[in-house]
This record gives structure tokens, sequence and C-alpha cells, in this order.
């Protein structure tokens, strides 16, 4: 189950008010984990049975033990062994904190605080018991698992086609449609990797083997056996190579296995030195991943955060408070780089993981912050971002002051085939489909290297931002609506839990934030479109009161003095007065409802998969007003009165939680003055279940109000009222310091230069840079005396502001701008300028359009900024004798469905557009290096020449194509040579020794030209190794990258010519042009899925009516998605699919077999 729900929405849409307010303190994160000890067990075992071993094959026989007991359901009797050894050695050593951090163990893995350390302890405890029990006890849990891994594929799977495994098969996602799943099923029935057959003969006790500890015992709330049915050892491996030249299924099968277990033995001996040379350190929490983040945001400054509104605690049904007392934490460093979530948000929404992480991230041109989803929050993935951020992504990203790259720059390398080819042909279950978004998430203006050096990389003016206070609350108002619009019953239910937040942002706003939140907190009042919104009104406006962000009167002072009180009888006085010792109770209390375990039989007593994850809030009501409160707190346990007599309790935790018999636990934090709102003996407080279609169910056994269990004030052991939170000595505190902190701040406001206009809908319209001109300046002279000014568009985030012969002034922008499009107001007496320019984006004109492919000067070498680097020596080489049909599907999904339609077009007609003609020379180069292309008569070509009007200034040698592990996809092994005009005398000679009639040339027009200008510093950049720039680089003599994009001119520096030349030809003909030669690794460049719509609505329905047999609807398309037979067209009668896809339809045999030709290149049986 899951309470928090509702607990996130309400909490973060404060937390973005709050947000704006503040500055950054960026923080290490770290992740929490579910199953820490196993991972410690992991670690430790690499350590033990790898340090001095020298002979291979002992290496690898003990590395296979580390990989059975770390992936396998079952395990050999030798293994189960290992691991019982093993978990003993670690329970003597983590006898306290203090024996652990002394140990070897110590130097390595750290633990955030004492509650991770004793729950560490308690996992491999569990492990040890399995060793302990007596025959008939070990037989009994045997025999249990096995029934439990058996049921959860059975009722979970079965023999239906698990897809996510096409993932780790990169470029070959199509034939790992049938291999993959073949893996998958083998690995649940028979409990080890593929169910190959070296490890399945290992098992011993007639292949059965022993049930390994490390699954059949867990965390979960039974504490058993609670392994996803979607886990797959294969799945965390980059298997692409497999499928190169074996036709055999089997064969592939047990390739892709011996693959996964070499990568994962290198794994090993990576990590067991970078352990020996001091240069990791691994620092573990056990908890919530999101609370972490925002403790450890509140720890780590002296700022009032959202500790304070939430008492945070380790996690959902636990009771002890988040607190930092393991050695760990003061090893931690103040600033992480790289932030990878995983799909974290998938679980816990998109827009509660910014707020958490943003502020962690330092503020460097390289930090990068990855969101992935797995899950489709719109049936269109170019929609998902704007659903999930419930606003303009522009908008959102300019707040946020981090920005996903592919927004600004529109291409990716990161290859979506598996994604597409699963949403074209599997249509998703119970309303969700799987689509794969992993989203970089950067600082949008660091990626400019102009705006960088104004800003020396770390701050300047440019982070802040001025907005008009009416734009802002007009804004957080139509975001209040969009996250609660599932309470909008007239529309389409939406997850409560997407919550635009954050809690410090790298740019924060200026305004006038009590007019802000005033006209916010007006129109949520006067709100009639959400059905029950006005209900949570009261906890919307205490959450905004706790963070300083708006001051609500009636908790400034104590609810015996409100006018309220006026009403209230003696008795809900007098009971409020003995509760709380004191004449004048606080303004603000902490409700504690003690909930029978017997009352919970209504969610424990059904199958988990019937209950669901229904959401819980507190309902507090009496005969004139109704509030619920969803940002409470449950655990499981008893309140235990203080011994010093004050209105607090502690608390004793029943750990086995659910699986316990203690009663269940829920507080939150409400206004006082609700008690006084009607007779005390009315009053009634109340555990109910969200109302929405998934919990209808429960209506028969709860009622229409959903309540599962509710209490008067007279009871005393079942409902509470506390100062402080059950367990936690933190009450709130009532003044709004960081409100007055930043309002008071008018020499912060007055400093930001830039200020944005909101259009109607609340969507960034114009960034508006005002620059004053001091008044003794140059600049103001010749302003005064009516010189000209003019600005241009220097650079994707910047306008350079000219005013007569005075020195340039250089106005940086915190997100990419249409510089084209520049408006100015000049005030020649008042010594100002204004320059007021649109947003850009990856598909609006300007921004990055000056250079699509940045890279940027850091303090000692460059860095790629919207590309992966490639450690190309690494990459497993594809054969060129090999089977290369997968490629014109590869390099077919390059293209969005708008570029689609371009390629259908004659060139003559085609406008112009230079990323699709960089994409198709691309297609070129791969298709001709495999000897796919008729123009070269179907030879594979190694030499290349780009062409601008017949002239060429670029060579390519090629040496390889790869698999890109990262990013799915392949990249080609290469070196380039640039024909600058003023070299081209001293390379003259060695040029006429090539035989250029073995080079291909590919034509390129004026646009594209300029386009490989700026991809080139990248592609060497992205596999630099081997060499590092120089002192005279002249990227940094001229601090400029690239050098130049004119036609005839070098874009690169000469740091890398002549160097990793391992993959150069070998040939004499080339020996001469060696010294010129730079190593480049070329990819595909893929459209972005979250950007542009990859597959249009008539290419879905097509594809999706194949598949089911069934002809499509054409209603609401453009045009209608007709089936026909793939060979002759004809659609006249029933077609029948091939039996090999299932996608495309033929009349008969006859036309199967005359299209088969053509066909067998997509299809293979």
């Amino acid at each position: 189950m899951r309470s928090s729900l509702v607990i996130s929405s309400l909490l973060y849409l404060v937390s973005l008010i709050y947000a704006l307010l503040v500055w950054p303190t960026p923080l290490n994160l770290h992740r929490a984990n579910l199953f820490p000890g196993r991972n410690v067990v992991l670690f430790t075992l690499v350590i033990d049975r790898l340090s001095g071993l020298v002979k291979a094959a002992e290496v690898d026989e003990k590395m296979m033990a580390i990989w059975n007991i770390f992936y396998h359901l079952y395990i050999p009797e030798s293994d189960l062994k290992l691991l019982h050894e093993h978990v003993r050695r670690l329970l003597d050593t983590s006898k306290s904190m203090d024996t652990w951090v002394s140990s070897r163990y110590g130097a390595f893995v750290q633990f955030l605080n004492e509650s991770t350390f004793d729950a560490v302890r308690k996992c491999w405890l569990q492990y040890a018991v399995t060793e302990d029990v007596t025959c008939d006890q070990n037989e009994e849990l045997e025999q249990r698992a096995r029934v439990t891994i058996d049921s959860t594929y059975r009722e979970n799977l079965g023999e239906s086609m698990a897809l996510h495994g096409m993932r780790s098969a990169g470029v070959h996602f199509v034939r790992a449609l049938k291999i993959m799943p073949l893996a998958f099923n083998a690995y649940w029935k028979t409990g080890v990797a593929g169910g190959n057959e070296y490890d399945k003969t290992s098992l011993g006790n007639n292949g059965r083997g022993r049930v390994n500890p490390m699954f059949a015992v867990s965390s979960a709330p039974m504490g058993g056996y609670a392994v996803h049915y979607g886990s797959d050892p294969l799945l965390g491996f980059h298997l692409a190579e497999a499928f190169d030249t074996i036709k055999s299924d089997t064969l592939v099968v047990e390739r892709v296995v011996q693959i996964a277990k070499s990568q994962f033995y290198g794994w090993c001996e990576n990590f067991m030195k970078t352990v020996k040379e001091n240069r990791i350190k691994i620092i573990l929490h056990y908890g919530d991943a999101i609370r972490l983040c925002h403790g450890l945001q509140s720890q780590k400054t002296d700022q009032v955060g959202l500790s304070e509104a939430s008492t945070l605690r380790l996690g959902p049904w636990k009771s002890l408070p988040l607190v930092f007392d393991g050695p760990g934490y003061n090893s931690a460093p103040a600033v992480f780089d790289v932030i990878d979530t995983s799909n974290l948000a998938d679980h816990v929404g998109t827009l509660n993981m910014l707020p958490a992480t943003v502020p962690l991230l330092s503020r460097k041109s390289s930090s990068v912050l990855y969101i992935e989803n797995l899950l489709l929050a719109s049936k269109d993935p170019s929609q998902s971002l704007r659903t999930m951020l419930c606003s303009d992504v522009s908008t959102v990203s300019l707040l946020l002051g981090l920005a996903p790259t592919g927004h600004l720059l529109g291409f990716s390398t990161d290859s979506t085939g598996s994604e597409d080819i699963n949403l074209s042909v599997f249509e998703g279950h119970n309303g969700h489909q799987q689509y794969r978004l992993r989203a970089p998430w950067k600082y949008p203006n660091l990626g400019d290297m102009r705006a960088l050096e104004q800003q020396d990389g770390l701050s300047g003016d440019s982070h802040q931002i001025k907005l008009e206070a009416k734009q802002l609350g007009d804004f957080l108002f139509k975001l209040y609506l969009k996250m609660f619009a599932y309470e909008d019953m007239s529309g389409m239910m939406a997850s409560a839990s997407l919550a635009l937040a954050k809690r410090q942002s790298p740019t924060p706003v200026i305004t006038d934030w009590d007019k802000c939140v005033e006209r916010f907190v007006n129109k949520v009042q006067h709100d009639q479109t959400l059905a029950i919104g006005g209900n949570s009104a009261q906890e919307l406006f205490l959450s905004l009161h706790i963070h300083g962000v708006w001051e609500d009167q009636s908790l400034k002072q104590s609810p015996l003095d409100l006018e309220i009180a006026a009403t209230c009888s003696a008795r809900s006085k007098s009971i409020l007065k003995i509760l709380f010792q004191t004449k004048k109770p606080p303004s603000m209390i902490h409700v504690a409802l003690v909930v029978p375990r017997s009352k919970l039989r209504v969610f424990s007593a059904e199958p988990p998969d019937k209950i669901g994850t229904p959401g819980l809030h507190l309902s507090i009501r009496s005969k004139v007003t109704d509030n619920s409160f969803f940002a409470i707190h449950c655990f499981f346990g008893k309140l235990k009165p203080r011994i010093d007599g004050s209105a607090g309790c502690d608390v004793q935790e029943d750990e086995r939680g659910w699986a316990g018999s203690a009663d269940l636990i829920v507080t939150c934090v409400v206004p006082a003055y609700t008690f006084f709102m009607g007779e005390a003996d009315d009053i009634r407080v109340s555990l109910a279940v969200n109302t929405s279609l998934s919990t209808v169910q429960f209506i028969s056994k709860l009622g229409y109000r959903l309540i599962v269990y509710e209490s008067g004030l007279e009871n005393e052991n079942r409902l509470l009222l506390l100062r402080e939170s059950p367990g936690i000595n933190l009450i709130p505190s009532s003044s709004p310091q960081i409100l007055e902190k930043a309002n008071s701040d008018k020499s912060s406001r007055e400093a930001a230069p830039v200020s944005v206009d909101l259009n109607g809908d609340s969507e960034v319209k114009l960034l508006n840079y005002h620059a004053d001109i001091p008044k003794a300046s140059d600049e103001s002279k010749f302003l005064g005396n009516g010189a000209e000014v003019s600005v241009t568009h220097s650079s994707p985030c910047t306008m350079t502001l000219q005013v007569g012969t005075a020195k340039p002034r250089i106005l940086v922008y915190p997100f990419p701008v249409d510089g084209f499009r520049a408006k100015t107001k000049i005030a020649r007496k008042s010594s100002w300028i204004e320059v007021a320019v649109p947003v850009s984006t990856a598909l609006s004109p300007g921004g990055y359009d000056l250079n699509r492919f940045p890279v940027v000067l850091g303090k000692y070498h460059p860095s790629v900024w919207g590309m992966s680097r490639v450690n190309i020596q690494q990459q497993p080489i594809i054969k060129v004798s090999g089977d290369f049909d997968w490629l014109y599907t590869h390099m077919g999904i390059t293209l969005s469905a708008e570029e689609r339609a371009l390629s259908a077009l004659n060139s003559s007609s085609r406008p112009p557009n230079g990323l699709f003609d960089l994409k198709d020379s691309l297609n070129i180069l791969f298709q001709s290096f495999v000897g796919r292309n008729e123009k070269t008569k179907n030879l594979p070509m190694t030499s290349f020449r780009l062409n601008l009007n017949g002239d060429c200034d670029t060579i390519i040698f090629a040496n390889a194509i790869c698999h890109d592990r990262v990013t799915s996809s392949i990249v080609m092994d290469a070196y380039v040579i640039l024909l600058s005009h003023s070299r081209l005398r001293e390379m003259i000679v060695p040029i006429k020794k090539i035989n250029h009639s073995e080079a291909l040339g590919i034509s390129v027009s004026k646009e594209e030209s300029i386009l490989w200008k700026q991809l080139m510093p990248s592609l060497a950049e992205r596999c630099r190794q081997g060499w590092t720039h120089g002192k005279n680089c002249e990227y940094r003599a001229r601090n400029q990258i690239p050098l130049s994009v004119a036609h005839g001119e070098s874009a690169l520096c000469l740091c890398g010519e002549g160097k990793s030349l391992n993959g150069y030809p070998a040939g004499a003909q080339y020996k001469g042009l060696a010294k010129y030669a730079t190593r480049i690794a070329i990819p595909p460049i893929f459209a972005v899925p979250y950007v542009e719509v990859m597959l249009s609505k008539d290419s879905l329905d097509l594809a999706r009516a194949n598949r089911r047999g069934a002809k499509p609807s054409s209603a609401g398309s453009t045009g209608s998605a007709v089936v026909k037979c793939d060979n002759c067209g004809s659609k006249s009668q029933p077609l029948k699919a091939c039996a090999g896809c299932g996608v495309v339809r033929y009349c008969n045999q006859n036309c199967q077999k005359a299209a088969w030709k053509e066909h067998k290149k997509d299809c293979k049986k």
C-alpha cells in the first residue's frame, strides 16, 4: 500500500514556491537501495575472492561462484556454503560500527547512518538463518521458495513474450524479439541465466541445486521471496555482439550468457582495482530516496527546510527519524557531478524527482542529472515530458535552471529502436505502455562557451531571473489545477503523484512574493473546478505557512485567540488546554490516530495484486466542516508517553510491520483551530481511502466514505493530540523566515538583469535583459550623444550589445534565445538599454542552431556537452563480412516522422534542412562501409570525401564499425583529415599519392557543411584517449570551438593530429597523411522522442493492425491506414500475415514468394 500518493502532490507544490526563493547548496546524492545488504555481499565477495589471485583458471572459478550467488535463483551446494561462510565473516566484522570502520571493508563501504547499518546486518542475519535451520525446516524453506518462484512465473508471465530484453540487444532489437524471451523464460524455469547448459549441469541435486538465500529472503513486508517477475540477469549487460554472426537461436542464447558473464567478470576486476587504488567509496542509505535528498539539503545548510514540514522519517511505514549519524555522512563530498536516478521517477513521479535532486547537482558545464521513465505519461511520446511536468517544458526548465538537452539540441546519439518497435507492434497492458525515455538534464547556458566564459563557469547574475508576481501566481495556480486534475470528475483521471516542485533552485526567482502567493491563494480559495479541492485547502495553506512562503494569520496566534474560538464550547476549549497543559495551545498540532490491526484486514486479507496501492488520508470532520489531510505518515507500533510529562510520545516500533501484530499509527500536522470548528463530541478523525476509480472495490466493505477506522476525542487511547510528531522532537516554526530573508534582500532583486515575460497560457514568451549603463562610462557618453546601438546574436545564450565604438557588452541569458528576433528599448537620458528576445528550443530558430554540437573548454581540457563519450578501443567490432540487414532498420529509425515525410520528396522540391542532410550522409557513410550501396556496386568502402559544390575539404578514412554499448547503437571508428587552405601546400604531395578513385564522394549542402564543421570537435573529443591538449592549443588560444565553420578552413585544433593511429590505414599511399589525421568516433544522429513525433499515427495504426490481423480504424487520422499486399499492393481480398514477422501481409503464397527476396532482409523466421 502507498500512503504518500497525495502527500507528494501537496507537499511539493508548496516546495516549488519555496524553492524559487533561495540559492542552492549542492550536495552529494546517495541513492537509496532496497537491498543494501545484498549489494555489500557482492562488493566484499569480490575483494575477498579475487585479492592475491594470479592464476587465470582460479580467478575464473571464483568469479563464477560470485556470479551464481548474485544472479541465480538456484546455486550449487558449494556456492551456498561459500555464501554462508562469507555472511558469517560479515556479521563478525560488523559487531559494531567501529569494528566495521576499522576493517578492510570499512575503507570503501560506509554507512550514512546507524539505521542503515542495522538494516544491513538484519539482512545478513536473514541469510545466515538459512544455514542454522534443521533439515526439516530447510526442506520446508526450500519447497516454499520453489513454489513461490514457480507461481510468480506462471501467474505473471507463463509463456508470454517478455519484451524488455530487447533493450540489451542494441541494434539487433528486431531479432532479440524472439531470442531474449527464450532466455528469460529459461531463467525462470531453471533458475540459471538463459537456462545455459553449463550452469544447469553445475547445480547438482538432479539439476535442482539449492535455493539461493539472496533471493529467498528479503526486506519485503512479509520477509520472504520478493523478486520482481520481470527480473532477468541479462538485462544489465550489453549483448548486441552475440547476434552479429550466429544464426542458431539456441547458440545465440548460450553466447548471450557468455558475454554477460564476461562483462561481469570485467566489472569485478575493475572494481577490485579501484578499491586497491583507493579511488572508490560507496556510501549506503536504506530508506526513501526522496526524503533522503531533502534531508541532505536541510542537514548541509542552515536554511529552514522541508524536514520541518514533513518531519522526515527514514521512509514509508518507518517511525525512525531520518538522521545522519554514520561515518559515511561526514566523509561525503558536498558536490555531486552526476546524478542517475534510474527509473525511480516511474514510482515517485518526475515532478517529485526534480525538487529533490536539482539542488544536489554541482554547477559545472559537465554536470548532468539523468531522469528516466519506462512508462509513458502520454500516448504520444513527444508529449510525455510536457505531461509529466504539468506545464510547458521551456518554462519549467527556466524556473528550475536545468533543462533536458534534447529539448535544446534536437538530437541524441541514443537509439530508441527497441522502444519504437514496442510502441508500434505491441499495445500497452491495462493502459500502461512501456517506452524508455532517458533524458539528461543540464544547465542550459553552460553548453555555450561564450556564456560560460562570462560566468566564470560557476556564478553570475545570469543565474537569477525576475518575474512579475501576477504572472508567477497565475502560473502556480494553473500548475495546481493540472496537478490535481484527477479531482475534477468531469475530466480524465491523472496521477496526483506527479507534482512540479523543487526545494532550492539554481535559478532563484526574484519577485514580490507577498503579492505572488496572495494571488495564488486567492485563486485557490475561489476555485470551483476541483471537485474536492476545498477539502484540502487547509493543508495547502498550512504547508505554505510552515515553509515561510505565506503568512496564514490564523496560524500566527493561539487558536483560543481566534474569532472562531468565541463559538467554541467550553468543553472543546478545556480538552485542548488539558492536553497541552497550558492556557494557550499552539497554533499547529500533531494528530496521532491509532488504528486497530483488525481494521486493516480489508487490505491484508486480499492478494496484493487485487488490492493495488490505494492512497490513504486523514479526515477531520464535524457537523459543520470536513477537512482532508494527505501529508500523513504511517507505521506500526505503540505510543509511549514521555517521562517528562510533556504532550509528546515516543514510539516502540513493530519492526515486522505488516507481518507483525501491533496497531497502525497514522500521524500528521494540522491547524489546531480544526478542533474548535464544532462541538468536541461531534469531531471525528478517520483514516480513509482516497477516492478513485481503482478504489471503488472498497465501497462494499468500507461504505461510500471509504473509512477504514475513525475515533473521537473521547477515546484518548486511539486519538491523541500532540505538540510534536510521535518519536520526533521537531515542531515547525510559525515564522516565515525564508520569506522575510528573501524579500528583504532588495539588492539581490535589483541585481538580476533578466526578467521573464509569460503569455496568457503561463508559458515563457520573452526574456528581457536590462543593462544599466554607468553614467561616467564611454557607453553612456556615446548613448547620450545619439550613437548607434546594435545587438547581434553572438552565441546560443548571449547577445552582443554595441553602443557606438565603445567596448562591446556581452549579455548572458539563462536559456537559449532567438536573437534574430530581438527587440531593443533605449533610454538615452536614463542611460539604460533593454534587449528582449524569445526563448529558443530544438524546434524553433536561434539558440543552439548556432552550434548544434557544442564542445566547451573546461579548466583542463575541452568536453563534449551534448554527446556521450565512448572508449572506442573497448567497443566490440562488427565484422564487415557479417549480416547487415539490420542496418537499414537502424539507420531508418534515426528519422522523425516529419523527416520521413521529407525523405519521400524529390531532392529538388525538398526544403533546406541541414540536419536531415547530415543524417542522410551518415547513412551513406555506414551503408557504404559495409558494402550496401548500389552506387559503389555494393563493394565495401573505407575512404570518403565530403564535397561542397564539387570541392573537397574533408577526407575520412573508416577503420571499423563497432557496437556502442552505452547508446545501444553503433559507432564508426575513423580518422579525419581537414584540408585547410593555409596547409594545403604542405599536404599536396601526400594527397596526390592517394588513389582518389577508391574514395566515395559525398555531396553536402552548405547547411550540412557547417554542421559537419560543428560536429568534428565533438567526434574527436568523445573518443580522445592517450593524448591531451597542449598549452598552445588553438581552441584555448582563440577561445573558440570549432575554430571555423567555413569551407576550406579547419574546425579542429592540431593537438590530436598523428595520435592514436593504431586503426589508421596501413597502406604506403596513406603514410604521408598520417601526421594530419585525427581519430574520430562517428555515431548515427537520432531524433529525440520526447521532442518530435517518431512514428505517425497512420504508421502506428497500420503496424498494430497487422500484428492483430485486423484492419485499423482510420477515424481521426488524416489518411486511411489500409492493409494491402506487400507484393502487388492489392487490398481487395482477405490477406494473410507473414508467419515470420506477423507484420506484412500477402494475397497468397505466390505473392509471398515473389516478395521474399526483399522482405527477408527485415524478416527472419
